[in-house]
């Protein structure tokens, strides 16, 4: 018998695996506005915290806090830091926040029409920004 010298063209010269693409997830619709992400975005670099209660002060009120104001909060935090005040009103242009110096975090939010006939409590300095 005689050693064939042909290639055999039918079979594969790998084993074939079946192939199986993974299955593609649906990316979820964000139901969050562009405004709201930008928001977010500027709150992940600051320094300063807010609170859940402030966060949603914030959008029931429909505070805008562009990167220039939150700037000017952070500068009446660090303010007050150095004073020594443990918890202080801000007063930001027509918006005030109660924040919480020592734990770097803003408590609540308040627009104009909240602040009247208002008495801020349990506060030891007031910054105006």
């Amino acid at each position: 018998m005689g050693v064939s010298n042909r290639i055999d063209l039918t079979r594969p010269v790998v084993p074939e695996l079946p192939f199986r693409p993974e299955p593609r997830k649906p990316e979820p619709k964000s139901s969050t506005s562009f405004q709201q992400v930008l928001q977010e975005s500027i709150r992940a670099t600051s320094t300063i915290q807010f609170s859940k209660h402030a966060m949603e002060r914030i959008r029931n009120r429909n505070l805008e806090l562009t990167a220039d104001k939150l700037a000017r909060v952070e500068q009446g935090v660090q303010e007050a830091a150095r004073k020594g005040c443990r918890e202080s009103l801000v007063l930001l242009d027509d918006m005030a926040f109660i924040v919480s110096i020592e734990n770097n975090t803003v408590v609540t939010a308040l627009d104009s029409r909240s602040m009247k006939n208002n008495v801020f409590t349990n506060i030891d300095s007031a910054v105006i920004v």
